[in-house]
């Protein structure tokens, strides 16, 4: 039945416009007709539950049934977090500062809320410090994030109504990420992904890891020009080369030059082991999302997510034989 309403509210809210761009960039990769796609489109989101956006960006259209079936769609990954996660304790993740609240063991760093903070506050809050990361408090996907050098804003009491303006209500210290991550990418803090799912035995398992590097940007969101690449869950090495929105490959940094492939995270023991106690925090939300920057002195929270996502977890080089990572989360479901 959920299935089923899934599928049709996608019908009814689906961006079509955007779905006929997606046909069309599918046509120019494969040759297929475009009247092709679209038909393969409708049948997998009927028998997958999977939208355009996961028909492109998991490349369904160059797999098999056998393979399309062991992938997570949307509809599937929607699936997973209403058995898993209660609702009624989304908002920790949902508002940036609530998480920042609760994980605040988690965090090594300062942040203020302007929706609650005056400009005095505000002012007090930049005093000595040469950079801030800013962002509205509900935001995703990387978007309205800014790195802000506050030299370049002698007028604190100016800065504090155009962020109000803006809603980039959040304003956080800027974290100073290790070394080894800034050598492959400077400019933005390369954050890792880590996945978790909380088992009813209260143990928790690590389903997935990636690290996400900006390219041109102080963001390393994937939807905002990043890429991400595949990291080994038991020694903390790139296992495979990153990807990015646009299906590129990347086994070396597009603009450093920097290796990707084969580098080993730092202290990536200690980024699992505070994941583990973290996902236990909130229990009733049990398939979570991690965003983890390692910095000189240990990981720390950027944020947390539940709603961790299908498309990122299935990236195409990141399959073994075109096989998507179903399997592993059905279980969970016990179906």
């Amino acid at each position: 039945m959920h299935a089923l309403k899934f599928t049709i509210k996608a019908i009814l809210c689906m961006n079509y416009k955007q779905l006929f761009a997606t046909a069309r960039e599918v046509h120019k990769r494969t040759h297929k007709p475009v009247l092709f796609i679209l038909i393969d489109i409708v049948y997998c989101g009927l028998k997958y539950g999977s939208g355009y956006m996961d028909y492109l960006v998991m490349e369904l259209y160059n797999l098999s049934r056998a393979q399309r079936d062991t992938y997570m769609t949307r509809g599937r990954s929607n699936q997973l977090v209403r058995a898993l996660n209660d609702r009624a304790y989304w908002h920790f993740f949902e508002d940036k500062t609530e998480f920042l609240t609760r994980f605040s063991a988690y965090l090594n760093r300062a942040w203020i809320n302007l929706k609650t903070a005056d400009e005095q506050a505000f002012e007090a809050f930049c005093e000595g410090r040469e950079r801030m990361m800013v962002k509205p408090v509900d935001g995703d996907g990387g978007n309205g994030v800014e790195r802000i050098l506050l030299a370049d804003y002698p007028d604190k009491k100016a800065l504090y109504r155009k962020l109000i303006d803006n809603n980039q209500t959040l304003c956080e210290e800027y974290v100073v990420q290790h070394p080894a991550l800034s050598a492959i990418y400077p400019d933005s803090v390369n954050t890792l992904r880590i996945v978790s799912v909380v088992r009813e035995d209260g143990g928790v398992d690590i389903t997935r890891c990636l690290v996400r590097f900006g390219s041109g940007g102080v963001v390393d969101n994937i939807s905002s020009g990043g890429m991400a690449a595949l990291i080994d869950s038991k020694t903390g090495q790139i296992i495979k080369p990153a990807y990015d929105e646009n299906g590129s490959t990347h086994y070396v940094h597009p603009i450093t030059g920097a290796p990707i492939v084969g580098v080993v995270i730092p202290m990536f023991d200690e980024v699992l082991q505070m994941v583990t106690r973290a996902a236990k925090e909130v229990p009733q939300v049990r398939y979570c999302a991690w965003d983890v920057a390692v910095c000189e002195n240990g990981p720390v929270f950027i944020e947390g997510n539940q709603y961790p996502g299908a498309e990122i977890q299935q990236l195409p080089p990141h399959n073994e034989n075109n096989t998507g990572i179903w399997p592993v989360y059905k279980k969970y479901l016990k179906i």
